[in-house]
């Protein structure tokens, strides 16, 4: 069975109630923006259903988990943006309650370190994950900061898009003006114009660890010696969002 919570937790808890009605053996999942509490998850687990996070985690809580690189995407697509000459570089931040987030934005944080480039607080703006919740006001925002942003590294592929409108739609050029990067590889991404520079978090691998972890712990009677944490590797994809 796949369900979609839509970034609903109340959703995403209904969900659960109904996978473990329907005899499900162990669950794979990616909690929505909304999930701050583990109590659902946690009592999963005293039921004996094994659960293994792919995607996103709980920032606070060690558990079987498979997940992108995040801290080393952060870093990539920032350190792509310093190569190119930014330096005032905005991060449009997902919730911090999401592990992944957290991580990308940690990534941001050391690229800027490493190519000394001092952390200004005010370019770090969190935004809901919700695309379609994207406002004019978080562009307009950004375009008020002085010195100017030159960079945009987005925590999602949907998000660097509405980005790339937004910025459009005030009259700034990309990538003339402000370079963008994505994450994710998402399909949106190769439609818009420019097309976007992303980090693909190679999903695919991910799937494929995630169900190997799974059925490992299934197969042990829902026993494990010790959480596995597996991370899969990002990798930068180039396009004209980025490059003049």
């Amino acid at each position: 069975m796949i369900c979609q919570s839509n970034e609903s937790v109340e959703l995403e808890t209904h969900q659960l109630n109904t996978l473990v009605a329907s005899g499900a053996e162990g669950i794979l999942i990616s909690i929505s923006g909304e999930t701050e509490s583990y109590e659902a998850i946690s009592e999963l687990e005293e039921s004996g259903i094994p659960v293994v996070f792919f995607d996103r985690a709980f920032k606070s809580v060690k558990a079987n988990q498979v997940e992108a690189d995040d801290y080393g995407a952060g870093f990539k697509a920032t350190q792509h943006l310093l190569s190119l000459g930014c330096r005032n570089i905005a991060h449009l931040a997902g919730p911090e309650n999401l592990r992944n987030c957290l991580n990308r934005k940690e990534g941001y944080l050391q690229a800027l370190k490493q190519f000394k480039v001092p952390v200004r607080e005010e370019l770090i703006i969190e935004v809901s994950l919700e695309s379609d919740e994207f406002e004019d006001e978080v562009i307009k925002k950004l375009l008020e900061i002085s010195p100017k942003v030159d960079g945009v590294f987005a925590v999602s592929d949907p998000i660097a898009v509405q980005s790339i409108l937004h910025l459009k739609k005030q009259g700034v050029k990309v990538p003339e003006q402000i370079k963008v990067v994505g994450f994710g590889n998402d399909s949106v991404g190769e439609v818009v114009e420019p097309n976007l520079t992303t980090v693909t978090q190679n999903p695919y691998d991910m799937g494929i660890e995630a169900v190997k972890l799974l059925m490992d712990i299934v197969d042990n009677a829902g026993f494990s010696k010790s959480v596995k944490q597996i991370f899969v590797d990002a990798e930068l994809i180039v396009r004209d969002s980025t490059i003049n």
